[in-house]
């Protein structure tokens, strides 16, 4: 008899060891996911702030000829995103994991339509350049040019416009989600 209550004092005590360790598991796993999501959503109220001062007004009022801005990028903007995404399993909410990264994928197309759309102006500026010094029939050439390049640029601010819709919508969605999910789990969340 005392080595079966020695056997089944120690199956429970073993039972609560494992019980104990998978809640201090899942209490680490939170805890890493509402740090991870808050990372993310200081990164995006960070770089959002920065972008709605500067570039987003820009895109939405310039003209139709669509050369009055260029900016040029750079392709390290996400780097909270780009240093912690093995930490994206660790957030429990399925619809929260697709929306940071369909966000992140947005922005990265984003940045990446603007570099294009600064590409294209610079490549009209230049023909704009070429044109002023042209003489003859070169400049009929040069001129006919130009106006195909001013048409891409017009052209292409349309898909930067919708590109940029595309990412406000789904930056709504995120901060949606992301303070749900923290409030939730009883972290703090953004404004």
């Amino acid at each position: 008899l005392g080595a079966r209550g020695a056997l089944n004092a120690a199956e429970r005590s073993a039972g609560h060891a494992r019980d104990n360790s998978a809640a201090r598991a899942k209490r680490a796993q939170l805890a890493a996911g509402v740090a991870f999501v808050q990372s993310i959503q200081a990164e995006v109220q960070g770089l959002w702030t920065s972008f709605s001062a500067d570039i987003g007004p820009k895109i939405h009022t310039a003209d139709n000829d669509g050369y009055k801005y260029a900016n040029i990028v750079g392709h390290n903007y996400f780097v909270v995103y780009m240093a912690n995404a093995q930490l994206l399993g660790s957030v429990s909410d399925a619809p929260l994991r697709k929306c940071i990264v369909s966000l992140y994928i947005e922005a990265m197309s984003f940045i990446d339509a603007l570099g294009y759309y600064s590409r294209l102006v610079e490549l009209y500026d230049e023909s704009a350049r070429s044109v002023a010094l042209a003489e003859g029939p070169l400049a009929a050439t040069l001129q006919w040019d130009h106006s195909a390049r001013a048409k891409r640029v017009a052209d292409y601010l349309g898909v930067l416009r919708q590109s940029l819709q595309t990412l406000e919508v789904e930056i709504e969605r995120f901060w949606e989600l992301s303070n749900a999910w923290l409030a939730q789990n009883g972290a703090a969340t953004n404004p």
